[in-house]
């Protein structure tokens, strides 16, 4: 079973998505704090609607919970260097932090086109034919 949650704050959310073959793609890194002087920095990557709802709805500093799958990438760098790199691919993103301007938490079916200021709580989903 590969299977990762991880709870963490967003490090960056100066977006930078791109094409991939599985639609767009966005990544993204989360600040993993263990001890008082020790921080993990772990990179995610989520596609589509999921990537959409991280753009729109997350800032800087937000804490997220995300659980998704390890992926150990291997490309070629410009001078034919081999490179892996481990990422978590996500599938389900809760956001954590409250909305300054509503503290009451809502729920999906309250998250309508007009009423999106806070979305505490919500868990958005990866489309499941990806």
């Amino acid at each position: 079973m590969n299977k990762v949650i991880l709870t963490g704050r967003l490090v960056n959310d100066n977006w930078k998505p791109f094409k991939s073959e599985k639609g767009q793609a966005l990544p993204f890194v989360i600040a993993l704090f263990e001890q008082a002087n020790k921080t993990n920095f772990i990179e995610i990557t989520c596609f589509n609607k999921l990537a959409e709802h991280v753009m729109k709805y997350v800032k800087k500093g937000d804490l997220l919970e995300v659980v998704g799958k390890l992926h150990n990438a291997k490309f070629s760098s410009k001078n034919n260097e081999t490179i892996y790199k481990i990422e978590i691919i996500a599938k389900n993103i809760t956001f954590l932090t409250k909305s300054k301007s509503n503290i009451q938490p809502i729920s999906k079916e309250t998250n309508s086109e007009n009423n999106e200021k806070d979305i505490f709580g919500i868990d958005f989903f990866e489309d499941e034919e990806n």
